[in-house]
């Protein structure tokens, strides 16, 4: 929903919303442009309390979010907060969605070595870390 001109009081939380954003006309983000929390997402504060303000938006303009779901932002933009840019996932699919170590790390084909990563040519550690079948033997090969 664009801006628009809303009437009434002034503590009716969309009329606060709505200013607190600017669209970027390339993306389509509704980019916050006050508060944010230490790791880039927006705050909005309703009610007395802080809340995010992406699950804010997707909650008013889409509706409840699934009992044990995340919002993925589609966009990658952590303070954009236009729920048409969200997407209720699981918590593991928003992790692999991301950027972090455990996405960059499961999205790799290959070991360092260049072995492929396969069902037959990995194993699984206890800490959940992939190791290749080949390069242990070539390990354990040295060490005797």
């Amino acid at each position: 929903m664009p801006k628009g001109n809303y009437n009434g009081d002034r503590k009716n939380p969309i009329q606060r919303f709505v200013k607190k954003y600017d669209v970027d006309e390339l993306s389509g983000c509704w980019v916050w442009n006050t508060r944010t929390t230490p790791n880039g997402y927006a705050k909005f504060r309703t009610k007395g309390k802080d809340k995010q303000a992406h699950r804010w938006a997707y909650e008013f303009y889409i509706g409840p979010i699934p009992e044990g779901m995340q919002l993925d932002h589609l966009c990658r933009v952590r303070n954009c907060v236009s729920p048409y840019h969200l997407e209720p996932v699981t918590q593991q699919e928003n992790i692999l969605r991301g950027e972090g170590v455990a996405a960059v790390n499961a999205k790799k084909t290959h070991c360092l070595n260049g072995h492929e990563f396969t069902v037959d040519s990995v194993y699984q550690r206890n800490d959940n870390k992939r190791n290749c079948i080949q390069c242990a033997r070539g390990r354990k090969r040295k060490a005797i």
